[in-house]
């Protein structure tokens, strides 16, 4: 199975999917961006995206930033119109996004797009922490969505989240002690059997010690991201930002980031939040 690498995104727009996607890869994109393209030309890009590669999706995007025509994209690589569009939605929305700095407006439609506070930031040459405090004062902050497996034929509650920039949040908060469990993230060589064991096994020791205990992970594949393993399963990037937003609406007793994550930047990446939080009065 040639699924190494693989996520899962869920979000209300492709758009928004998309870009949840890209943080949640966890290879240093934090938007659908690579500087590995900047200075590459037009008649560079066309020939590049011809082939499947890893990357492609990058140098689409870089093409689209350059002005070439979604028309001449598709004759180039043969992805349908109908994505190549999407992705342009994305440029053009970076390029409203520079054109105003510091606007409310501009702000929330690109958090309802799923741009993450880092890239807006960038955008507008701040930092990360200046944009989420924006977002906590001006209240522009995520509601989470139930997924719906019964696709609205019947009435059904299942513990099954994802986030959204929209009004009515689906995720009902509890009046009991809860505990965090930050999961594998998505596909690596050999993950499944020992990773994800872990994260399973911490949710049951949670459980039964009588804390609700809450998964944050974007693994298709895994044990843990089956919503009858955990009192709630929230499907999200395991970035600071979206780890964090949950960790504010939650309101948890901890947060175990030991037992899913192979990379200890997410752990490094909790700590700094967390010492910018406080520096902040958060």
């Amino acid at each position: 199975m040639k699924a190494t690498g693989e996520v899962m995104s869920v979000g209300r727009t492709l758009e928004e999917s998309l870009l949840k996607a890209v943080r949640s890869l966890e290879i240093g994109h934090f938007h659908l961006h690579s500087e590995k393209f900047d200075d590459w030309s037009q008649d560079e890009l066309l020939p590049y995206i011809k082939e499947g590669t890893d990357d492609r999706i990058y140098a689409v995007a870089q093409l689209l930033r350059l002005g070439c025509a979604p028309e001449t994209i598709r004759d180039a690589c043969a992805i349908d119109l109908f994505f190549i569009d999407k992705i342009k939605n994305i440029v053009d929305e970076e390029r409203e996004i520079k054109a105003h700095p510091g606007d409310l407006e501009v702000l929330k439609d690109a958090k309802q797009m799923g741009f993450s506070d880092r890239e807006i930031a960038a955008l507008w040459g701040v930092s990360e922490i200046d944009i989420f405090n924006k977002r906590k004062q001006e209240k522009i902050t995520p509601v989470y969505k139930m997924i719906d497996s019964c696709a609205s034929e019947f009435d059904s509650y299942i513990p099954y989240f994802y986030s959204t920039y929209e009004e009515e949040n689906e995720s009902v908060i509890s009046g009991r002690r809860k505990i965090v469990v930050l999961g594998s993230g998505p596909i690596r060589i050999g993950q499944g059997v020992e990773f994800d064991y872990s994260t399973v096994h911490a949710v049951k020791t949670i459980r039964d010690a009588g804390y609700e205990a809450i998964i944050i992970n974007n693994n298709p594949e895994t044990v843990s991201t089956d919503y009858t393993c955990s009192d709630k399963l929230y499907f999200e990037p395991l970035c600071v930002e979206d780890v964090m937003n949950i960790i504010e609406w939650e309101k948890p007793e901890g947060v175990v980031a030991t037992l899913g994550a192979r990379r200890p930047s997410i752990w490094r990446g909790l700590k700094r939040a967390g010492r910018a939080a406080h520096r902040h009065g958060l």
